[in-house]
């Protein structure tokens, strides 16, 4: 080699050698700089979060505190209606009674011309009958005039408590609004951040204790709180049920009549399923799960259908679109039993998950059964053979219907089940 050259290269990498130096320090400083950035972006963001169910927990007191009140004076409107339209009942009967009796007594009168029948415009008759009718005909005006009064006052009651209804309607829908968005600006905060499912859970539940703890309520009205909500998404669910119901009554109706609309609703339905079908492909356990299928040893966790599979879809909670969907629902009921043989890990209730069980089975993968029924099969530390039950299919969490959510954990990351189960 020629020794020129050799000495030239030499001398190039000498003094290379402190610019290499500082390109490392620099670029190791660099993403010290971007890990320090986010540190102080997530608790900036935090506080702001912090501060905002600060607020709204305080909003939604002032709710809690207005709709117990609205609905005891209700309670008391209605016991008063109720109250003025037995004294109407009563006074109608008073005056059919002596409209009978007064009806006897003119038959018996001599004074033919005088009308007994219509007492409130006869007072100028009045003089001219016996005593004891007279007294029986001022008492049925008096009865008519109070009963007059009684039914007006019914309804101006009753106006009074339409108008009382509607507004704790308003109320109890605004606090289920003000926890609702509280709810979803804490997930999203979550998401932002990419935090693992474990990482999400604590923080989520985090919050949620921050609310518990910023709230002025004594228990009593912290349990009215929790009665309102549990009431309002109640009532929500079934309207949504009876809006679905509706939906596909309308969608089976109009596919009925016309041979078009049949054609593109198989062709809607074909694009949906070639847009799963990609998606799984890109899965990065897909080649690899699909070799081990069937001789993995794994089996079905429930009976039912697949209702939504893994990957990308509209999320059926919060309708957001292009939400990343770990495991697959598996839609029906009864017992969940493990996939596999291993050892319990968690099992335990979180507010998305709700009850839920983890199994670990030694070789780096792990199954997640979640939405199970109060009153878990299993417990943490537990062994489990396959085929074992681990809790009954529900609709605990984050859920709109009894259904299992069904996750396979690969290295803790998720994969397609679907590539596992026989």
């Amino acid at each position: 080699m020629n020794k020129k050259f050799v000495v030239s290269l030499m001398t190039s990498l000498v003094l290379a050698g402190p610019l290499l130096r500082l390109t490392v320090v620099d670029a190791s400083q660099n993403s010290e700089d971007a890990v320090s950035q986010e540190d102080k972006s997530f608790e900036k963001e935090k506080a702001e979060l912090e501060e905002t169910i600060s607020d709204a927990q305080a909003t939604i007191d002032d709710l809690v505190i207005d709709i117990s009140s609205q609905e005891a004076d209700l309670e008391k409107g209605r016991t008063e209606i109720e109250q003025a339209q037995e004294e109407i009942t009563q006074l109608k009967e008073q005056i059919k009674q002596r409209s009978e009796e007064l009806v006897n007594k003119s038959r018996s009168d001599k004074k033919k011309n005088v009308n007994l029948l219509n007492p409130v415009g006869q007072m100028g008759d009045v003089n001219s009958l016996a005593p004891s009718a007279q007294n029986t005909l001022l008492a049925q005006i008096n009865d008519q005039k109070a009963l007059d009064r009684a039914e007006e006052q019914v309804k101006r009651q009753e106006e009074e408590l339409k108008s009382a209804e509607a507004e704790l309607k308003v109320n109890r829908d605004d606090i289920v609004s003000q926890r609702t968005e509280l709810e979803d600006r804490i997930v999203k905060v979550a998401e932002k951040f990419d935090m693992s499912d474990d990482e999400k859970e604590s923080f989520v539940n985090e919050q949620t204790i921050i609310a518990e703890r910023t709230s002025s309520l004594n228990e009593e009205l912290k349990n009215e709180q929790q009665r309102i909500l549990e009431e309002e998404r109640e009532k929500e669910e079934a309207e949504r049920l009876a809006e679905e119901k509706r939906k596909k009554e309308k969608e089976a109706e109009e596919k009925a009549k016309a041979e078009a609309e049949k054609k593109a609703e198989k062709e809607k339905a074909a694009k949906e399923k070639a847009k799963v079908e990609v998606k799984a492909e890109v899965s990065t356990s897909s080649s690899e799960g699909a070799k081990e299928s069937k001789s993995s040893g794994w089996s079905r966790p429930a009976s039912g259908n697949m209702t939504s599979p893994f990957g990308y879809r509209t999320h059926p909670v919060t309708g957001k679109q292009g939400s990343f969907h770990s495991g697959i629902d598996i839609a029906g009921s009864g017992s969940v039993v493990a996939s596999r043989a291993g050892t319990v890990t968690q099992a335990s209730y979180s507010d998305t998950y709700g009850y839920t069980v983890i199994v670990d089975h030694g070789d780096g993968y792990s199954t997640l059964y979640a939405h199970l029924k109060k009153g878990l099969s299993v417990s943490n530390g537990q062994s489990v053979s396959q085929g074992q039950q681990v809790g009954i299919m529900g609709t605990t969490g984050r859920s709109t219907g009894v259904h299992l959510h069904f996750e396979v954990r690969k290295g803790g990351e998720a994969v397609n089940p679907m590539n596992y189960l026989n």
